[in-house]
């Protein structure tokens, strides 16, 4: 018996930001998240609390083969425009990280005007568990939804989707649910990557993109808008869709009384007017005590499982590999007579507290081995 314990580190890649206004939707869903949590200030993290870690899974849609503007997206080989030294895996490995960089700070809330709200570290942070791509012609584009085709590992880790509108689309939009299997989408990331790179010849990073990774992943983990509806809409705290749960995030009107300033600038892109919430549009990525307490209450009370510290299964075992594939176990074995290669630019990611081979296991130059050995959680 051979046991392998290996980490996963990320690469240092640039890839092109958000620019642009950026709307999205919220999927509701029967759980209590998708209301008042009389409990959630008792979750809001201290000094003590540790931080907990996210699953998530990456998706690129891509065209099929025969299609005349295949791939698309971001490929396995490059980065969907010929560039073999910029490809889907190192957009990732860039967004995660800038993402991570970005949880692992906070500012003060703009409003109201001169205001002492607490300003607390977030205590939660992505763990990257997966990165597939998906060549089909349908569920390329953002109008069609992907997550019951495609998802990996429900239950267990956020799936991601990167679709698009059109081909170099450059509008941005995002759909969360906040009940279930937690997904979320967006289209024309690609297609801003593309217009930028070719009008610039450069990358300008992927800062805005996480902004926006953060945004969608906060309504998974039971975030509304602070001063819009689910649909991107400014509105007040009274209209149907328009409280967020937490007091400690001004109203609309309350700013607009008090301040003598709309914080929703029908939602503009680095509009310094704008709230600088992480739950609107601004870019700006400030977030509340008792949003935390929101955030970390969601996490212990309905997304547990989304922790790389838990698993649902005891043991799975590893007997064939053609694709993409994540498996989450607390043990994970390549059995006797398994031959498993890992090839043509694939990657194949473990999570496991235990990685037993006991058959082979060969990973080729350029394909992807990514293995997260964690302790039991606590």
């Amino acid at each position: 018996m051979k046991k392998i314990i290996l980490f996963s580190i990320a690469s240092l890649c640039i890839s092109l930001g958000a620019l642009c206004q950026f709307t999205c939707v919220i999927d509701e869903g029967g759980l209590k998240s998708t209301g008042p949590l009389i409990d959630s200030d008792d979750y809001i993290p201290d000094n003590n609390t540790p931080i907990k870690y996210i699953r998530i899974n990456f998706h690129f849609m891509l065209f099929e083969d025969t299609h005349p503007d295949a791939p698309g997206n971001f490929t396995k080989m490059d980065d969907g425009r010929g560039n073999t030294d910029f490809t889907g895996y190192d957009w990732i490995d860039d967004l995660i990280q800038t993402a991570n960089q970005r949880l692992a700070s906070n500012t003060q809330m703009t409003y109201p005007l001169g205001n002492n709200t607490p300003v607390i570290e977030r205590k939660y942070r992505f763990v990257l568990n997966g990165v597939f791509f998906h060549k089909d012609d349908y569920y390329y584009y953002y109008s069609h939804s992907p997550q019951a085709t495609y998802s990996a590992n429900p239950g267990e880790a956020i799936n991601v989707y990167y679709q698009s509108d059109s081909v170099g689309a450059i509008q941005s939009h995002g759909q969360a649910n906040m009940a279930g299997n937690r997904y979320c989408r967006f289209a024309n990331k690609w297609g801003k990557y593309n217009d930028y790179y070719n009008d610039q010849g450069t990358f300008i990073g992927n800062w805005g993109n996480a902004g926006g990774l953060m945004h969608e992943t906060g309504h998974n983990l039971s975030l509304y808008h602070t001063v819009m509806t689910s649909d991107g809409y400014c509105c007040y705290s009274y209209n149907y869709g328009c409280n967020d749960y937490c007091e400690d995030t001004p109203t609309r009107e309350y700013v607009i009384s008090v301040d003598e300033i709309d914080p929703c600038q029908s939602s503009q892109w680095n509009n310094p007017l704008n709230s600088n919430n992480i739950m609107e549009y601004a870019g700006y990525s400030a977030i509340t005590p008792q949003q935390l307490g929101r955030v970390h209450w969601t996490i212990e009370n309905e997304m547990s499982a989304y922790q790389p510290c838990s698993f649902q299964t005891s043991s799975v075992s590893i007997t064939g590999f053609t694709d993409n594939q994540s498996y989450i176990a607390e043990t994970v074995t390549i059995p006797v007579m398994s031959n498993i290669v890992v090839e043509d630019k694939s990657a194949l990611y473990v999570n496991c507290e235990d990685f037993i081979i006991y058959g082979t296991l060969e990973v080729e130059p350029g394909s992807v081995l990514v293995v997260n050995t964690v302790p039991s959680c606590n």
